[in-house]
């Protein structure tokens, strides 16, 4: 097992990206565990096969980067990790896999995916990468993901 309590902090971008890619060949290479401790979330998510994002002691979510960045178990995450616009909501239908969704200044509800059955009010991770912009009456693009 490798222990590394943020290895790359005192280093310049460059020589931080390299060293990053260095980390992940050796971890392919050998085969050994490595917990990486950092506060840097790029740097998470960008070295890691597992996360575990912790506050105050605290273990919030852990996953894939891929869940923590798009399914973050909670407002903490979904505010630390990366950016997001966190707007408020209110769930009117769920059925285990896709939830119905008012969001204020909206004028028609959203259906997104949702895990959960309760209804009521809610908060909302949307990711910058996640908004189009484009003209009222304009068919919008198909959804990339």
């Amino acid at each position: 097992m490798l222990l590394l309590d943020e290895p790359f902090s005192n280093l310049d971008a460059k020589l931080r990206d390299r060293s990053r890619q260095w980390l992940k060949n050796l971890q392919s290479q050998v085969g050994v565990t490595t917990v990486f401790v950092t506060h840097d979330q790029d740097e998470a998510l960008s070295v890691s096969d597992r996360v575990a994002v912790m506050n105050l002691g605290r273990v919030h979510q852990v996953g894939t980067p891929d869940e923590i960045y798009d399914r973050p178990a909670d407002l903490f995450v979904a505010d630390f990790v990366g950016t997001a616009n966190i707007l408020t909501a209110t769930i009117t239908e769920a059925d285990g896999s896709h939830a119905l969704i008012r969001v204020d200044g909206l004028d028609r509800p959203l259906r997104v995916p949702h895990t959960g059955r309760q209804l009521g009010s809610a908060r909302v991770c949307v990711r910058p990468e996640n908004i189009d912009i484009h003209r009222p009456g304009a068919a919008a693009p198909p959804p990339t993901r």
